[in-house]
């Protein structure tokens, strides 16, 4: 979702938006044509392109799509042949017909999980001061991560991260250690300090973003490693306590709830055990497997069950904003998705984070879109 990566959000936010929600919404029937496609074909071709290197490159050459083994070799073909299709029958009703002809429509799940996550802008500084006084720490040196398959097959792929003390792997610091108790202070770990503790929280859960500093520029921040502590879901906190009803649980709601209780917010965050740690980076956005993510068409999901490169039909209900961009409504909506992402909270079949990009509109609709729908994959049936 990783090391060496420019700028990539994989196991990037620990979750998502909605991953700090930590729960779905019911979605009514729909009364799309099967494959409507609210986006545009310029996006669609351009995530297709962005993924063709990863996909011609030598690597991993076999993968599970749900329960169905699929190949690279596959998955190549079935891009390659998709991307024709698209620049050729884009928009007629040639479409939907060649598409069936020439492709297996694999249904994954008609009860997916759809949050979506997007790059959020903080303001920042190189030294802190009293407004800027909340860190970002870098990758401390003492953070060991451990493969495990080497030690049993079964856990092929698992890793656990932890340090040493006394010859013995124990669990990082977790949040209390680091914010509480100064146990990454002194160290010169800090790459840039922040003002707002809850934005700071929110860039862990997205796991990057922008930072702003007092000089106009603008500097990608990206994920480089995480405490591997468990994740505890902030609005399912807020939720269990009373706070916010389940209905309204959203990241503006969570905003504004702790803008009317500030004394709560510390006492909150720390309830989550996870810390993650960054890195200044100069481009990206970047997926799990390298492949530069496309607003509104590259989704993240758990690639035990599917893989970078794969192609999806999501069909889902996505919030309806008005001019002030808050949601006035929800609209049925469909649309084809690039897996190109994951994260380390994104588990099972059926949950698939989307992409948004950055800016305020794409704020919005991460920060509301929770929703249950469908997702159906695409693979060449002649390849």
């Amino acid at each position: 979702m990783l090391v060496g990566m420019a700028f990539s959000l994989s196991l990037r936010r620990i979750l998502s938006w909605a991953c700090v929600l930590c729960m779905a919404l019911p979605m009514p029937a729909f009364a799309l044509s099967a494959l409507a496609d609210d986006g545009d074909k310029a996006s669609l071709l351009l995530a297709l392109d962005r993924q063709r290197e990863y996909l011609a490159r030598e690597g991993k050459t076999s993968f599970l799509m749900g329960d169905r083994p699929v190949t690279r070799e596959q998955l190549r073909k079935t891009s390659e042949a998709f991307a024709r299709l698209v620049r050729e029958a884009w928009g007629t009703p040639e479409f939907e017909r060649r598409l069936q002809e020439r492709f297996e429509l694999l249904t994954a799940s008609e009860s997916a999980h759809v949050t979506g996550y997007h790059l959020p802008l903080l303001e920042a500084r190189r030294t802190p001061d009293a407004t800027f006084r909340f860190p970002l720490y870098q990758t401390p040196g003492d953070l060991t991560r451990v493969e495990l398959g080497p030690f049993k097959p079964q856990f092929a792929g698992e890793s656990i991260q932890g340090r040493f003390e006394q010859g013995r792997l124990v669990p990082y610091y977790n949040r209390s250690d680091i914010e509480d108790r100064g146990a990454l202070s002194g160290k010169g770990l800090e790459i840039a300090w922040v003002k707002d503790e809850l934005a700071r929280f929110l860039l862990m859960v997205q796991g990057s973003g922008l930072l702003r500093f007092e000089d106009g520029s603008v500097r990608p921040v990206n994920y480089a490693g995480s405490n591997g502590r468990p994740y505890t879901s902030l609005g399912k906190l807020l939720v269990g306590d009373g706070k916010i009803p389940r209905e309204r649980i959203s990241v503006p709601a969570i905003k504004e709830y702790f803008a009317a209780h500030p004394d709560e917010l510390h006492g909150y965050l720390v309830r989550n055990e996870s810390y993650v740690f960054f890195r200044l980076a100069e481009s990206g956005p970047f997926g799990s497997d390298g492949i530069l993510l496309t607003p509104g068409r590259s989704v993240a999901t758990d690639k035990k069950v599917s893989p970078s490169g794969a192609i999806a039909y999501l069909r889902y209900t996505k919030p309806v904003l008005g001019p002030d961009l808050k949601p006035t409504g929800v609209a049925e909506t469909g649309r084809f998705v690039c897996d190109q992402d994951t994260g380390s909270a994104i588990k099972g079949v059926g949950r698939v984070d989307t992409f948004w990009g950055g800016g305020v509109e794409a704020e919005a609709i991460a920060g509301t879109l929770n929703a249950t729908g469908s997702i159906t994959y695409l693979l060449l049936k002649e390849w």
